[in-house]
Parts: C-alpha cells; structure tokens; sequence
C-alpha cells in the first residue's frame, strides 16, 4: 500500500493526519476539501474574517468520510490522468497557435507539415483532421 502522506491538510492538521496516514490519499482529500460544500462550511467555521483561522477543532466537526482505498486509488488515479490530460491539451494549444502563426506569416503547407511534425513526435496522427479542418 502506497501512503501519501506530507500535504497542506497533513501540515495544519497534523493530530487528523497521524490517525488516519495509512488510509488516506492526498490528492482525493485535498478534491475533497476544495468542493462548493466544503469551501463553504469551511467558510462558516472560520468566522467571516479576511484571514480565516480554522482550528482543529473545527476541523474535527467537519464530516470527513473514510472512503475504501481501492476507490481512493481509482479517484487518484483519474485526478493524475486529469492533470496529464491539462497538461496535453496546454501543449496541443500551444501548437495550433504556433501553427496558424507560420500559416499566416509562410503559407499553410509548412504549418501543415511543421504541426504534422509536432503531433507526430506526441503520437499523435491527426494530418486528415488537420488539413479537412484548414479547408
């Protein structure tokens, strides 16, 4: 069993995160912690103020479910792939963008060829997307 334990929430809250380390993953608490709900009842916890100050007192009376590990691991595997999948798409931005400035400042061709390039070196092979959509 992997532990992830050494967060944010495991820094403020050490006491929480000593008692329960071998069965709680980080990045599912932390998503956890940062949903609409959470934020918000963590919001009447801490008073209204500008700089909240949540005590650990508080953090007790939250309701913090103990979920399975394996779903755990699932849910944290899904919230890796979800930053992969962010990571890519900013990568993938980055040459359309590219790509339109050499089709606007050469002539599309060399674009075609030079995003053809760069999707190629991702494994990715889009050059009938590439060239139905340019026409």
């Amino acid at each position: 069993m992997v532990q992830e334990c050494g967060n944010s929430y495991e820094t403020l809250f050490p006491s929480l995160f000593a008692s329960f380390c071998p069965v709680l993953r980080s990045n599912v608490y932390t998503l956890y912690f940062n949903t609409k709900p959470n934020r918000e009842l963590m919001d009447r916890f801490s008073g209204g103020s500008v700089q909240p100050l949540i005590t650990q007192t508080s953090i007790k009376s939250l309701p913090i479910p103990i979920l399975d590990l394996q779903f755990q691991q699932k849910l944290n595997s899904k919230i890796h792939e979800s930053f992969e999948l962010k990571k890519e798409s900013k990568l993938l931005l980055e040459i359309a963008k590219t790509g339109v400035e050499l089709a606007i400042e050469t002539d599309e061709a060399k674009a075609i060829a030079w995003m053809n390039q760069q999707l190629e070196a991702l494994g990715i092979n889009l050059t009938t997307t590439i060239e139905t959509i340019l026409e």
